[in-house]
């Protein structure tokens, strides 16, 4: 398996200076290798002096660690690393379809979680039942032992290694909880960003511009019943605290059922 980041749109470059006058010419990764003839992935050996100053660079701090038999590639599509032998990239945690976050977002509906006119209330309420299916998935596979999943981890012989069901319990709550401090914060915006719309739309109205009235007082009316949401606090602890609820009645569940 060979596990892929795009390098497409981040790895540009120019040797002309951005601030001049007209359109830069930037070329990607992929430009580059198709000029110069190459079309198969090129493979980077590091060598073991590059692989010990990187380490007495970055790892000081850290015992030796083996690098050998973790391929690097660079192809057009981007950087690449892995094994062919490895597992499908889906089934890893940390790099692959695994990820706890994308297990969360198969939940959420994303427009409206950045929508500032939805409520924080359902945003809440939709990041909570996320969370519980995700969980809920995680427990039954490894119940009925269907679920196998796996993170890159370097002192492993193989470089990676199966994890158990707590750790990727313990993953997914872990996104769980930047979420909850991310909604945290969206709601700080979107209250600051429904009243200064509420107020633009108003004055364009009344001006005639790009709004009608009718358009403007729908928007006035929409923040005037969410104005309330502006002395919500303390979110993440909250949002923490249902989690915590409802592991504890999960937990209490399947004692119960056995």
């Amino acid at each position: 398996m060979l596990i892929s980041f795009s390098a497409k749109e981040s790895l540009t470059w120019s040797s002309q200076d951005i601030f001049e006058k007209g359109k830069p010419s930037l070329e990607t990764v992929q430009d580059v290798l198709q000029k110069a003839g190459i079309s198969q992935p090129i493979k980077v050996d590091i060598s073991k002096e590059g692989m010990d100053r990187y380490k007495e660079k970055y790892q000081q701090s850290e015992h030796d660690r083996d690098f050998k038999g973790l391929n690097i590639h660079l192809t057009p599509e981007g950087m690449v690393f892995g094994n062919e032998d490895w597992p499908d990239r889906k089934d890893f945690i940390d790099v692959g379809d695994a990820r706890p976050e994308k297990l969360l977002h198969k939940g959420m509906d994303l427009q409206k979680w950045y929508d500032d006119w939805t409520s924080v209330k359902d945003k809440a309420s939709m990041l909570l039942s996320a969370y519980t299916k995700a969980y809920e998935e995680i427990v039954k596979g490894y119940e009925r032992g269907t679920r196998t999943k796996y993170r890159i981890d370097i002192e492993a012989k193989d470089l990676y290694r199966a994890i158990t069901m707590e750790e990727e319990l313990a993953a997914l709550e872990e996104r769980y909880a930047a979420k909850a401090s991310n909604l945290e914060e969206l709601n700080r915006l979107s209250c600051s960003a429904r009243k200064s719309i509420a107020v633009q739309y108003t004055e364009w109205a009344e001006r005639g511009f790009l709004v009608s009235r009718e358009e403007a007082a729908e928007k006035t009316a929409r923040y005037r019943e969410l104005k309330d949401e502006e002395e919500i606090t303390d979110i993440r602890t909250k949002m923490m605290n249902a989690m915590y609820a409802f592991q504890g009645q999960y937990r209490k569940g399947a004692a119960a059922d056995q």
